[in-house]
């Protein structure tokens, strides 16, 4: 109502004074019409431009919190996810099985996610799930040769399509699980980047699910900190750097930040 009669009110008061053009100082007619019109006109597309910056400036407010009390994924209960344990333990030795540096790598992104969702305050039931999500979060890459996942120079295209699609496979595994549907989501969403250019849909911003935001920036931190066939570790500092030149690009800033608080903690230290 308040918007209208902003809109009207300015209006009414331009006709007010063709009004007085016309009669009273026996302007020109048709000159003051399009006078009328073209203030008119103008104030609507004032009106209009102001109106959508404030709205963009309200979308550029919205916070890591906010997103946070709206949950984009629904989850079961933390009992309920805890009566399937055992079915996420069977996932992770088929996982062990497979690659036992997988197994770990994802048993380390698992312990990660406890620390960070404590620092971003996250309900404990989401950051459960955010935990187990992590767990099995590379379960997808169990169809993937060992030579690829573990080969010591550059993919092929096609090589690096398949390393691409885990995540996807992933996700088709898990929801199969009854009991598991709420780790499906974060999984198939952990390789999303902030800036819209990550797989498999080219979510941007806040599009990503909060649980695969936080499932991604461990997943990167615990892969910096460790050697792989085609990498060698990273110095804390040289991790700490990566992060921040990353902000708004792979990751969220705000989740950057509170990562960058976790690096600093005795727990982390500790992993």
């Amino acid at each position: 109502m308040k918007k209208s009669l902003s809109l009207i009110i300015p209006i009414l008061s331009i006709l007010s004074l063709s009004f007085v053009f016309i009669f009273y100082l026996k302007v020109d007619s048709v000159a003051s019409i399009l006078v009328v019109f073209s203030l008119a006109v103008g104030y609507i597309l004032f009106y209009l431009v102001k109106d959508s910056k404030r709205l963009s400036l309200s979308m550029q407010s919205l916070t890591v919190e906010t997103q946070m009390k709206q949950p984009v994924i629904p989850v079961r209960n933390l009992y309920s996810i805890e009566s399937y344990k055992h079915k996420i333990n069977n996932l992770n030795r088929i996982i062990g099985s497979y690659d036992s540096y997988t197994m770990e790598h994802n048993k380390e992104v698992a312990k990660l996610t406890l620390l960070l969702s404590d620092k971003l305050e996250i309900d404990d039931n989401t950051a459960q799930i955010i935990y187990y999500a992590g767990l099995i979060h590379d379960i997808g890459k169990i169809h993937i040769k060992d030579e690829i996942i573990n080969k010591p120079f550059a993919l092929t295209k096609e090589e690096f399509g398949l390393i691409k699609g885990h995540s996807e496979r992933g996700h088709e595994m898990i929801k199969r699980v009854e009991g598991l549907e709420s780790l499906a989501k974060p999984v198939l969403y952990h390789h999303e980047r902030w800036d819209g250019t990550g797989y498999p849909s080219g979510l941007i911003g806040f599009e990503i699910p909060i649980e695969s935001q936080v499932i991604s920036i461990c997943d990167t931190v615990s892969a910096m900190k460790n050697n792989r066939v085609y990498s060698n570790s990273k110095s804390k500092q040289q991790i700490v750097m990566e992060l921040i030149y990353q902000k708004d690009k792979q990751f969220n800033a705000y989740i950057v930040d509170k990562m960058l608080e976790v690096l600093h903690t005795d727990e982390y230290d500790k992993l």
